[in-house]
């Protein structure tokens, strides 16, 4: 959503028919508002429906301000904010639970200037989950030697999520297939996507996987699971198959490391053979 700037704070001074509205809880003035917001592009905050909803939250609330109020201050809410984003979180655009009456300021505070969530609204999305018990964002970590199954894990695990798998996407970059060829220049430029796929993903809800065949504890730290899987599947043919035996050492070093750290870190480790 977007916010109100000063001339249209003006516009609603100078037209006192929108003021009186407001008082009345009448659709002039949240009209005007919606309109200034939504930048006149934006059906859903112009709909009827939307109109209706927000004066039933705002009426609800008394308006007034329910995050301040919660710290014994009391403000005038003028906004109605979507805990869950409704650009990322469509299925919830129209639940009451996901709607609370706040002020302008409040609003602001609850956004980034980019218009994502800042930490206060990402703790108030957190907060509600809990409250609802909504799953939000979990990030899946898959680690595995080439060919023991993580991108098929990957497929089981997926759902309605979303993946990132460093091969896959270096492959791609090339019009090639997955581990048809290994070029370096396409893999750095792969693995330089990864914090921009996570900085996005962890928007949305559902499962986060990101596929690694072995990374260091340094690139898992990064990455920040809540779990870790380790694909075990027709490792010893691969061992045979590849015979680059301290290449495989060295990944398997690797894997071992992540595992211990994983556990030592707390996190739920699953086995995959």
């Amino acid at each position: 959503m977007l916010y109100m700037s000063k001339s249209a704070r003006l516009r609603v001074v100078l037209f006192p028919h929108i003021r009186q509205d407001r008082r009345a809880g009448g659709p002039a003035f949240y009209m005007h508002m919606d309109r200034i917001r939504a930048g006149g592009t934006d059906p859903f905050y112009l709909s009827p429906r939307w109109q209706r909803t927000r004066k039933i939250i705002l009426v609800k609330a008394k308006y007034i301000d329910q995050l301040r109020i919660r710290e014994g201050v009391q403000t005038e809410a003028d906004t109605v904010h979507h805990i869950f984003p409704r650009e990322q979180y469509p299925e919830y655009q129209w639940e009451r639970w996901n709607m609370i009456a706040v002020s302008d300021r409040t609003h602001k505070h609850l956004h980034k200037p980019d218009g994502t969530l800042s930490a206060a609204g990402q703790k108030l999305l957190d907060e509600t989950a809990e409250m609802e018990g909504i799953p939000t964002s979990r990030t899946i970590l898959i680690i595995g030697l080439p060919g023991t199954g993580k991108s098929t894990e990957a497929k089981r695990m997926l759902l309605g999520g979303i993946c990132y798998d460093l091969d896959a996407l270096a492959a791609a970059l090339r019009l090639r297939r997955p581990h048809e060829e290994r070029h370096e220049a396409s893999r750095r430029m792969a693995n330089g996507m990864l914090r921009y796929f996570l900085a996005s993903a962890r928007r949305y809800s559902g499962r986060v996987i990101v596929i690694r065949t072995a990374p260091t504890i340094d690139e898992a730290s990064e990455i920040d699971p809540d779990e870790v899987v380790i694909c075990r599947k027709n490792l010893p043919a691969i061992k045979n198959k590849n015979g680059a035996a301290i290449d495989l050492e060295v990944m398997e070093t690797r894997i071992k490391d992540i595992e211990e750290w994983a556990e030592a870190s707390g996190l739920e480790v699953r086995k995959v053979s």
